[in-house]
């Protein structure tokens, strides 16, 4: 992950995708948001 941290500052915007379950996004698209 720490790999993609420059990138993600870099960019001019992201898009996050990721199945839904339980209505609710998974652990690991929340850890990455936090």
């Amino acid at each position: 992950m720490t790999g993609l941290y420059p990138k993600v500052i870099e960019a001019q915007g992201l898009v996050l995708v990721c199945p839904v379950h339980n209505y609710n996004i998974t652990a690991w698209m929340k850890a990455f948001i936090d």
